[in-house]
């Protein structure tokens, strides 16, 4: 069994180590994604054309880079897995931070419009609880309010508290 077990971590050090890394510059002529994506490989800009039938990098046109006076310093240049294009919904050519940025600024547009519901709530604190973790509590249940308020028709109340007993008696 121990030799079983030997032969088969070789082996798997063997596989791994054979297989080549693939390079995330972009080429001309290779594969794209979508129409009119852009990115920056190795100081030039490609964009996504159609040729034929197929998807492919235009040829690169070189990117002017600036040296920073104050710094002598290059500004940085995007790699290939970063586009310079704005977040497009269902596309699949953007970065993460696009992505997330996005996401926030819809939720917080729908966030905006949802019904105040703060005067069917209550929130209760026990004296005596760290400042700062009170005032954390309150901010999420006021943010679980403005989300999940729609769906509550009657009194609800949150109580924050020390022990079992002082929650039990405000209830």
């Amino acid at each position: 069994m121990k030799r079983f077990l030997l032969w088969l971590s070789i082996a798997a050090l063997l596989v791994s180590a054979s297989v080549v890394t693939a390079s995330a510059a972009v080429k001309s002529g290779s594969s794209c994604a979508k129409v009119k994506a852009t990115t920056i490989s190795n100081g030039y800009k490609y964009t996504c054309i159609k040729s034929g039938k197929k998807l492919v990098w235009s040829k690169g046109v070189k990117v002017a880079t600036k040296t920073d006076s104050n710094t002598g310093v290059k500004p940085e240049v995007p790699t290939s897995a970063q586009t310079t294009e704005s977040f497009t919904p269902w596309s699949t050519n953007f970065t993460q931070k696009q992505l997330s940025d996005a996401a926030e600024k819809k939720f917080r547009e729908w966030a905006a419009v949802q019904p105040n519901k703060s005067g069917l709530h209550n929130f209760i604190s026990q004296t005596g609880l760290p400042k700062t973790r009170a005032k954390n509590f309150k901010l999420v249940d006021e943010l679980g309010l403005k989300l999940f308020g729609q769906f509550f028709n009657r009194q609800t109340l949150t109580v924050l508290g020390t022990t079992e007993k002082w929650v039990v008696d405000q209830l």
